[in-house]
């Protein structure tokens, strides 16, 4: 008999649950870094086509700019011109789509200025369907900003346009809009009468997204008018069909206009569940404003429930949105809820967000008896608004580089 060699067990080596943790977050700090690198620099590269096409108007940069907004998903297939092509074809396209894609980003100052560039050239070449388009956005814009005697000018020209065309979906869609601006401007009397004709000419069509999104704009005319039995109605035949589409961040939307009408009829589970599950998925489709507005929401949920400090917390997220916007109306809202949230844990908080409300209830009361001299003020600011939107941009490009290149020198160490 002879006797085996016996090697010793090694001790397996432990890896700290923290150390794990840090390998996991450098990678997922390095993905991050490289999706923040790219929007950046993709941002920067459309911007500079732009910028180029405005210095040199020809085929060339209008299909520079066009490829930048594909690379961007903004467009579904390349754009190409005719060498041909007049100036007056290639401007209009490319302001309008540059009004388009500034809008989408969230940057009305800009949308503005390209979607006024643009109209004239789209009537100029007998484009009616874009003409239409251009004022639509118009009107869209001069909501954002406030701006509600441009806003009606602009969806009322685009009406009579789409009148003209007999098309019953563009219809639709005009009065669509002239509801909203009445709704934004206090007058749910007027809205209703709008959406109900656009509800009208869109019925008997097969368009589901815009039936859609014509219910869900009559839940927001009916919560307006505190009518909350109809709003729910309306909010989820909305929701249903956004469903049945797949747009999961349009559905979640509609359940935030479910969630206020189920506040207002103290069906305060339901609330919170639709509002519970609809925040993470606007929260990832980077539409802040709808965001803000659901923050509003459950902000209420939370207050009429007396949560109060799990309140103040959504209205403190909605704040900087509507105040960055320029949205006057909901930060009103929001300051009220801040108001009321904050009267016992912070008193001396609670009186400042009273004050602001106050001022902005003051202004809203000034803006809507006084229009026209509102109308003059903000056209006043919109040249030094529109250079300081550029210098924020700036400054916003340069700070998400600054703070990619950290994350990637965190996830290196």
């Amino acid at each position: 008999m002879y006797e085996k060699n016996v090697v010793p067990l090694q001790p397996k080596k432990i890896v700290p649950l923290w150390l794990r943790h840090w390998n996991y977050m450098k990678h997922l700090l390095t993905i991050i870094a490289i999706c923040l690198l790219c929007t950046v620099a993709q941002a920067a590269e459309t911007e500079a086509a732009l910028a180029a096409f405005n210095r040199q108007v020809d085929a060339s940069n209008a299909e520079r700019f066009f490829s930048c907004l594909e690379e961007e998903g903004f467009l579904d297939e390349p754009v190409s011109f005719r060498r041909e092509t007049s100036h007056d074809s290639l401007s209009a396209m490319v302001w309008y789509w540059a009004a388009e894609y500034y809008y989408d980003a969230q940057d009305f100052m800009l949308s503005e200025h390209y979607g006024l560039r643009a109209l004239p050239l789209c009537k100029a070449i007998g484009d009616k369907t874009m003409e239409a388009d251009c004022a639509s956005l118009l009107s869209i814009v001069y909501v954002r900003l406030g701006d509600f005697n441009n806003a009606v000018t602009y969806a009322e020209y685009c009406n009579k346009l789409d009148v003209e065309s007999g098309d019953p979906n563009k219809i639709a869609s005009s009065y669509n809009t002239l509801a909203g601006i009445y709704m934004s401007m206090r007058q749910p009397n007027e809205a209703e009468k709008y959406i109900l004709r656009a509800i009208n000419y869109i019925e008997d069509t097969d368009n589901m997204p815009r039936k859609a999104v014509i219910y869900g704009m009559a839940s927001e005319v009916y919560q307006h008018k505190a009518m909350p039995e109809q709003t729910l109605n309306y909010a989820t035949e909305a929701l249903k069909i956004e469903q049945k589409l797949g747009r999961m961040d349009k559905a979640a939307i509609r359940r935030t206009q479910r969630a206020a009408a189920l506040i207002v009829l103290e069906c305060y589970d339901e609330a919170e569940k639709e509002l519970t599950e609809a925040i993470p998925v606007i929260e990832a489709s980077g539409n802040y404003h709808s965001l803000a507005i659901a923050y509003n929401h459950m902000g209420d949920l939370l207050y009429v429930t007396g949560r109060n400090t799990e309140g103040a917390e959504y209205y403190n997220k909605a704040l900087p949105i509507f105040m960055a916007q320029h949205d006057i109306y909901n930060e009103a809202h929001t300051r009220k809820g801040l108001r009321e949230t904050l009267r016992g844990s912070d008193p001396e908080a609670a009186l400042e967000h009273g004050d602001r409300f106050e001022h902005l209830r003051d202004s809203i009361y000034d803006h809507e008896t006084n229009a026209n001299l509102s109308q003059f003020a903000t056209k006043m600011e919109n040249d030094i608004l529109q250079q300081i939107n550029l210098k924020q941009r700036v400054r916003t490009i340069v700070s998400i580089s600054v703070i990619c290149t950290f994350f990637v020198l965190m996830a290196l160490i």
